[in-house]
Formats: structure tokens, C-alpha cells, sequence
């Protein structure tokens, strides 16, 4: 005979309430709360818009954190308006005066994917803060001059 040591994992199955973004809760009284909050909203109506969620940022553009991408549609001005309100809530210190540049950035970023009919990538942090990668076409316009940069060099 022979005495054989195995592990029993239990499954517990237990209730989490999810906002209508799909940030979930423990309890119905902070989903509620999240829901009725200015993030909560904005998350909900920037759901609209995204055409993908599937990705980790990095697997796209290599690297080792796992941040959620999203490639997001700019079909409307209410689109540009979601998501520059979304980015804003996020990333509150680019509105300060000193930072003009970076908020430019961001607003001509959707303001290209807007005019182009393009869709721009946004990455979704640990903290489920949007930060901005660009555009879909001015990611391939800058992956193309960096190819030709490297022809004139040689």
C-alpha cells in the first residue's frame, strides 16, 4: 500500500455586481455608487465607441505589463466628446495650463481618428486610467518612416 497525498480545491461560487463599463463590486451599493458617479457614466457611454477591448497592450506593441487595449471609434462628435471627457476625468493634471502640449496631443489625436474615420488606441492601466497611444494610421505612418529612415542611413 501506498499512502498518496493529493490537494482538494474547494469552488466557492459567490455574487459581484457589475457596472454596466464591467468594473465589478462586492457589494450593490458601490456598483450603484460607481454608476451614478461622473466616471462611472463616461465609462459607460465610451463603451459605445470601442470596437475592440480583446487585446493586452503589450502583446500588440510588445513589452511586459498587462494593460487592457482599447481601439476606439470616432464616427460622431459626441465620440470626440466621450472620449476627450473620459481621458480628461483619467488624466485630470493635463488640464492644467503648464501642460498644454500633451492635452493638444491627445485632442488632435481624436481629432485626426474623427476627420481620417480612423480608430485610435487608448490603454487601460491597472488603475482603470486611459492613457493615449495614437491612432491606428499614424502608428503604420511612423512603423513606414522608420523603415525609410533606415534605408537613407545605410
Amino acid at each position: 500500500m501506498k499512502e498518496v497525498i493529493k490537494e482538494r480545491t474547494k469552488v466557492e461560487e459567490y455574487v459581484m455586481y457589475q457596472a454596466t463599463d464591467g468594473t465589478e463590486f462586492n457589494t450593490q451599493e458601490d456598483c450603484a455608487s460607481y454608476e451614478a458617479s461622473a466616471k462611472g457614466v463616461l465609462r459607460g457611454r465610451l463603451k459605445e465607441f470601442i470596437v475592440n477591448d480583446r487585446y493586452n497592450c503589450w502583446d500588440l506593441l510588445g513589452g511586459d505589463e498587462e494593460h487592457q487595449c482599447l481601439a476606439i471609434a470616432v464616427p460622431t462628435e459626441e465620440a470626440k466628446y466621450v472620449i476627450l471627457q473620459n481621458y480628461y476625468l483619467d488624466q485630470a493634471w493635463i488640464l492644467k495650463p503648464d501642460n498644454s502640449r500633451y492635452k493638444e496631443r491627445v485632442d488632435n489625436a481624436v481629432q485626426k481618428a474623427y476627420e481620417n474615420n480612423d480608430i485610435i488606441l487608448f490603454g487601460l492601466n491597472c488603475d482603470d486610467n486611459l492613457y493615449l497611444i495614437d491612432t491606428r494610421m499614424s502608428i503604420i505612418d511612423r512603423l513606414t518612416n522608420l523603415d525609410k529612415k533606415d534605408d537613407s542611413e545605410r
